[in-house]
């Protein structure tokens, strides 16, 4: 398989990896979509301990939307062809992992699967391309949420990216996309 490895500051390689085994409880799921995270574009141009937890020699990548297309004999949950979204935090089964998740590589080995844990099933409604953009957009709820702004009491303003929270709506600019 194909798998985008970090190799340090401005340097990403696509590599040829062996196809991870599935055992018993683990599912292993081909990536459809993958989003570029701030933290990615961090990591990329000023190197390792600048974002989330991306080691050198690692998979990179962590906004993806991908399809099941092997399950271990124990995995009950999950069927092959069901799209998901692999959290992650959870979904390598180690914490330390949570930027080197594998989001640009063709697959994702997700060691000891679990329903609403480490893996989410997607719902048909929501377009591959848009679900590769659930973990962005959890990341804002987050922030909003955690701002604990009152509806009609103020604003919240992201000068970053261009994107602001006004009384329970986002608004973007085009440049956030």
């Amino acid at each position: 398989m194909k798998a985008g490895i970090y190799l340090g500051k401005e340097k990403v390689k696509i590599q040829e990896l062996p196809l991870p085994e599935v055992g018993d409880y683990d599912v292993l799921i081909q990536n459809i979509y993958s989003s570029i995270c701030g933290t990615d574009v961090a990591v990329f141009m000023h190197g390792p301990n600048t974002g989330h937890k991306v080691n050198v020699g690692g998979e990179f990548g962590h906004e993806t939307i991908s399809r099941i297309v092997k399950v271990g004999k124990e995995v009950k949950d999950f069927k092959v062809g069901d799209r998901v979204y692999p959290y992650p935090l959870y979904a390598k089964d180690d914490t330390s992992r949570a930027g080197t998740l594998g989001g640009f590589s063709e697959y994702i080995l997700v060691p000891n699967a679990k329903k609403n844990h480490s893996l989410f099933q997607v719902d048909k409604r929501i377009s591959d391309k848009l679900a590769s953009l659930i973990e962005p957009f959890t990341v804002g709820c987050r922030g909003a949420r955690r701002g604990m702004i009152p509806s009609g009491q103020g604003y919240f303003k992201g000068t970053k990216c261009g994107c602001f929270w006004q009384w329970n709506d986002w608004y973007c600019c085009s440049g956030c996309f």
